[in-house]
This record gives structure tokens, C-alpha cells and sequence, in this order.
């Protein structure tokens, strides 16, 4: 490998005062407007991780993404604020695991403190190399590698894992799974001068880097750690269940304690108390447990609260869980597909048994997008193409085949979800008979039987409605719908919607913007509203009716027939772009969806300098004229050759 000695990064310029570049990089991974970064998908691989070992991650176990783009990367470990209980939470460091998607990668590691924190929980840049963490240069041959920093003084609070490495194909490729990115960072050198360092977050990616602390805590009245507490999925009423719980033994002597757990419905009619012995926990290591008491419930559909404690460690403060007893089903389940290209949807199968296919089109490039799709891009913080989420909360990344196992699990496990609500209705009404095209949609929402706690964040239960139209295109799967405009987008609810309530929402539809001769239909649901969206509890289709819908004549409305020369186009030559009507739009975007050429309002034609276009391979070219207050476009492939 040739010789690579960066500067150290100590004396790098780092400028901590970047606030309009960083806001500049909030927008959607696929516009790539300022940030370095790209996505590409992951092997898919799942790791397996022994969980004798105590491992400190911020990531899932699942390789989804490699990010590309520069070749300095950091892991920022924060040990003494994952115990918000015990101030002096330190970590004794044994190695690190790295994730690599490259075979005999070599790279340059060392470890780093902390220069300074701010007032930001972002604002924080690494210092100078810790004692003992001196550059050493590894290679990655296995997948992980452990990587082992002997002389560093233990114990650790804050530590800085930098990498700085190349690879032998084009692109710098990090392994990376979803997370918040508010751990991963890069070394940002876009504005020479003002390089930074940046998390993953503030530039727009939902992942973390793929590195893992092995060792232990060095804790002083919190030595138990709960790692899980579960319950079966999809409980229902009458059932009978056993919990199970999974703790961690920080401390170097066995432990013997009692998980104490009580369990209670809104109504407090259903109060049990279950004691799950921990017997002999060993040092720095795990205990998996089945409850011998069961959980026995009644007949009514609820949701209940389970709180937790240990009972010779009452210094462990854990939260409250939630979990959902519901009997009602839904009357539709929702696969939404975010796809880059509308041509390129050819796994995707007819709605059949309660399944409906509904597709986003977040790409500005393509035909069939607009800017409801981007939104419910970003509701998901989602942050590349193409992305497909079943009832809210199963989540893959990969253009998985629609037939594929880990497919077909995710939808049966859907499909099995029960709901709180009992019934609704959506009603069509013309609100004033001298504007027909103004129409109300009055949607009724009943729990009849299913007794909740109050809706926050903490309670499990959050959830927004959502109300939109989707349209029915041919493509090449066929008949399917995809999304034409929200009537509704995560509109809050007055009050939680308990036992023996209703909630009505009126929605406004005016119909010129739709097509008298397509099929429409109305979806509408609710959804947990957290960060990154969640389970969607309830969903129903309501076919638009023929006869409501008052769309403009479209055979008054011209053809652009635009015709672009020469193409493809190559070096000394100049595109020509004309259209017979005008005024026009012409906008040009490569693959990646950067915009490279824009123009304002023109007559019939314009040239476009061959220098325009950066380098060969393949533009689109998008032309807009408005008539009738209706937009139409029409979009050309360009081949470019430099």
C-alpha cells in the first residue's frame, strides 16, 4: 500500500462555528446537495454477538448501509452518560470490534479525549491522542476485527475511536447500521479552511458507524444492568403468558437479587405482581430467565403498564414498559414502498388479503413525485432509496424480492396485530352545491372496548392521523396506487382516544386537481408519531367514487412534445432543448438527483453548454409548463460523453 501520513488531526483547522453548512446538510440523502457522503446498501449480513461479552454500541446488529465519501471516520463513546444515575461511570476497555465491508482493509486507528463540549449535545471535537492510544496501523482480516489498544489507562469515561484508512475501489466505504448518527462522525472538508468534524445526524443519516467497546462498566451502586424484558408479541385477551428477562453483572463478585415486576391496566381492575428470581449472576457476565409465575388475562382488551425493580438494588432505576392486550382488527394492513424510479417496481405485488401496496416517489427526478412523498420520507427519517416499511414499523432497507422470507415474516407478524379501534366510517359530502368540485370527507374513528392509558411519548401510545390520496397508475407490476397529495399528515389528536369514545376528523378534498378519468382511493390510518415514526395501530381504504370528481378536460390541454439535440451529446457540441409551449422550465438532474442546470421562465428554446454536465453518463431532463393551473411535465434521457 502506498505510503499515506496525514497531518495529525490535532492541528488541523477545526472550525466549531459552522452553522449555515450544517443546516445545509439536513436535506434528504438522495439530493447529495453539500455533503460528501453517499449510501450504499449493506451485505445484509446479521451478526451474531456472544452475549457472555458486554459490548458498548450504539448501532443494531444489522450491516444496512457502507457510507462513502471521505476517509477519516470517528466513533465518539460517551461511557459516563450511559448511567444517568452514577456520575462516575467509567469503562474498563478490553478491545474494539470493527465492522468492516472490505476484506484486508487496512487502516490507521488511534484514540482520542475530548477538547471540548458545549452547550450542544453535538458540539464536541476530539482533542489529542489519550495516553496509550497512539496511531497503530491494522489490518482488518476478518469480519469483525478485534482491535486491541494495550497500554491505555483504564478507566475510560469519554474516548474518541478515529479511523482513517483507503480502499482499493473508488469511494471511501465505512460499515454502518441504523441509529441516531449522533455517535458516528466524519471528518467534513468540504469548505477548505473550515474543516470539521461532523456527526452522521446533523448531516442527515439515520445510521451509526459499526464499532463496539468490549469490557465492562467500573460502577459504584448500579452493578445490574437490565438488558431485556420481553413479552410475546401480539397478546390477546385470555391469554396466558411467562415473561422472560435478560440481566448484566458489572461487578466482580456473583450476584444473587430478585426482579420484582408489577403488572396493572388503566383501569386498575387487573393489578398482579410476579417475583422472577436471579440466582448467582456471574461476574461480568449475563443470566437469561423465564418467569416460572405466568400472566394470566381477563377477557377485556386493554393496554398495560409494567413497572420493574430489583429488589436488593433499588438504586437501579427502570423504566416503565408498555405493552398492548387489543382484540380489534384492522380492516387493511399498509406496505409503503419509497422507490427512487418509477420503472424500476417490478417486485411489487397486487394488493390481495388485506394488503395494500401504497408507493412514494421522493425523487424530484421522476414523474410521479411531489413533495407528500418527501415528507413521508423524512417522517421515517429514512435516509436513502429505496426503503420499504410494513404497518409503520417493520423497516428494510435492500430492494428485498416481495416473496423473500425475512418479506414474508415481516407481513405475517403484521397481519396478526390486533387494533383499539372498533369500527369507522368516512363519509363524502359537497359542501356548497354552486362549487361541486369542494368536497368534505368525514372520517369517524370508535373504541368500543379497549380500555387505554393517557397518550404520550412515555406511554407507548402516540400516535397522528394520517389521510391522503393515492392515485391508480399502470406500471410495470401492474395496477398500483401511489401517493397524490396528504389531506392529513400526522395531525394530532385533542385527547387519547379511551373506551367509549369517538374522534371525528373533517377532511377538505377539491377534485380539479384530480382526474376524471383515473382511480382514486382515500387511505387513511393512525400512527405512533415518534422520531422515526412507528407501528401503524389502524388503517382503511375508501375507493373515490366515480361522479365526484370534477377534473379539468384534458384533451384541451397541449402535448410539450420536447425534443432535445443532439443526443447523446458529446464534447464541442451544445444541447438544444425545445418545447411549442411556453412559458417553460427546464431543469437538469444527474443520477444522484443533483440539480447540475436550471432556467427561468423562457420562450420556445435554450442551449445548454456542454460544460454543464460535470461528466459522461446519464442526465434527466425535466420541462414544466403550467395551463389551466395544471402542471404538465415531460422528462428525456440524456447521454452525455466527455
Amino acid at each position: 500500500m502506498k505510503d499515506y501520513t496525514p497531518r495529525p488531526l490535532s492541528k488541523r483547522k477545526l472550525h466549531p462555528h459552522c452553522a449555515v453548512l450544517l443546516f445545509s446538510l439536513f436535506f434528504p440523502l438522495f439530493f447529495y446537495a453539500v455533503s460528501p457522503l453517499q449510501v450504499v446498501s449493506g451485505s445484509g449480513i446479521v451478526a451474531e454477538e456472544d452475549s457472555k461479552i458486554y459490548h458498548f454500541r450504539y448501532h443494531n446488529l444489522a450491516d444496512d448501509y457502507h457510507l462513502t465519501g471521505p476517509s477519516i471516520w470517528a466513533v465518539r463513546f460517551n461511557f459516563k452518560g450511559a448511567y444517568s444515575v452514577a456520575d462516575s461511570a467509567s469503562f474498563a476497555l478490553n478491545y474494539f470490534k470493527i465492522y468492516n465491508p472490505y476484506p484486508n482493509l487496512e487502516m490507521r486507528i488511534s484514540l482520542w479525549n475530548e477538547q471540548y463540549g458545549g452547550t450542544n449535545e453535538l458540539n464536541y471535537f476530539p482533542g489529542s491522542i489519550i495516553e496509550g492510544g497512539n496511531w497503530q496501523t491494522v489490518t482488518l482480516y476478518s469480519n469483525p476485527t478485534n482491535i486491541v489498544f494495550p497500554d491505555v489507562q483504564n478507566p475510560l469515561q469519554i474516548v474518541w475511536l478515529v479511523m482513517e484508512f483507503t480502499t482499493p475501489t473508488e469511494g471511501k466505504y465505512m460499515s454502518a447500521s441504523v441509529g441516531s448518527g449522533k455517535n458516528s462522525f466524519y471528518y467534513n472538508t468540504t469548505v477548505t479552511g473550515s474543516e470539521f468534524w461532523q456527526s452522521l445526524f446533523t448531516a442527515g443519516y439515520n445510521c451509526e458507524l459499526r464499532v463496539s467497546a468490549i469490557g465492562n462498566f467500573n460502577l459504584l451502586n448500579t452493578e445490574l444492568e437490565l438488558l431485556s424484558f420481553s413479552l410475546p408479541e401480539n397478546i390477546l385477551p385470555y391469554d396466558t403468558v411467562y415473561p422472560s428477562v435478560t440481566v448484566y453483572n458489572h461487578s466482580n463478585y456473583p450476584i444473587t437479587d430478585t426482579l420484582q415486576v408489577n403488572i396493572t391496566n388503566p383501569t386498575q381492575e387487573f393489578n398482579q405482581d410476579l417475583q422472577i428470581p436471579l440466582i448467582n449472576i456471574p461476574a461480568g457476565d449475563s443470566l437469561w430467565v423465564i418467569s416460572s409465575e405466568s400472566v394470566n388475562f381477563g377477557r377485556d382488551p386493554c393496554q398495560i403498564k409494567i413497572t420493574l425493580s430489583l429488589k436488593h438494588h433499588p438504586a437501579v432505576i427502570l423504566a416503565a414498559r408498555y405493552y398492548n392486550i387489543f382484540s380489534e382488527t384492522s380492516s387493511c394492513h399498509l406496505i409503503e414502498y419509497f422507490r427512487r424510479y418509477t420503472y424500476d417496481i417490478d417486485d411489487i405485488p397486487q394488493d390481495t388479503d388485506g394488503l395494500h401496496h401504497l408507493l412514494y416517489f421522493p425523487n424530484q427526478v421522476d414523474d410521479y413525485s411531489c413533495p407528500g412523498a418527501m415528507q413521508r420520507f423524512n417522517f421515517y427519517q429514512f435516509n436513502s432509496l429505496p426503503q420499504t416499511a410494513i404497518d409503520g414499523y417493520k423497516r428494510f432497507y435492500l430492494p428485498v424480492e416481495a416473496n423473500s422470507e425475512p418479506v414474508l415474516d415481516a407481513i405475517a407478524a403484521a397481519q396478526e396485530k390486533r387494533s383499539f379501534i372498533t369500527r369507522s366510517n368516512c363519509r363524502i359530502s359537497i359542501l356548497d352545491p354552486d362549487n361541486p368540485e369542494n368536497l368534505r370527507l368525514s372520517v369517524t374513528l370508535n373504541n368500543d372496548r379497549t380500555s387505554l392509558f393517557e397518550w404520550t411519548s412515555s406511554s407507548a401510545i402516540n400516535p397522528g392521523f394520517f389521510a391522503g390520496i393515492f392515485e391508480a397508475n399502470r406500471f410495470e407490476a401492474g395496477g398500483l396506487f401511489y401517493l397524490k397529495k396528504w389531506l392529513a399528515f400526522n395531525q394530532p389528536f385533542s385527547s387519547t382516544l379511551d373506551l367509549g369514545t369517538s374522534a371525528s376528523i373533517d377532511l377538505l378534498v377539491n377534485t380539479t386537481e384530480l382526474d376524471s378519468l383515473k382511480n382514486y382511493r382515500v387511505y387513511y390510518w393512525i400512527q405512533n408519531s415518534f422520531n422515526n415514526g412507528g407501528e401503524i395501530f389502524y388503517a382503511k381504504c375508501l375507493v373515490f367514487p366515480y361522479g365526484w370528481t370534477v377534473g379539468i378536460d384534458d384533451e384541451n390541454l397541449p402535448h410539450l412534445h420536447l425534443t432535445v439535440h443532439p443526443n447523446p451529446l458529446t464534447k464541442g457540441n451544445a444541447l438544444k432543448i425545445s418545447a411549442p409551449n411556453y412559458p417553460t422550465i427546464y431543469t437538469i438532474y444527474n443520477l444522484k438527483g443533483q440539480k447540475v442546470f436550471a432556467t427561468q421562465l423562457v420562450t420556445k428554446e435554450t442551449s445548454v453548454p456542454f460544460a454543464v454536465f460535470p461528466a459522461s453518463g446519464i442526465y434527466f431532463l425535466r420541462c414544466e409548463t403550467q395551463v389551466k393551473d395544471k402542471i404538465i411535465t415531460e422528462s428525456k434521457k440524456i447521454s452525455v460523453i466527455k
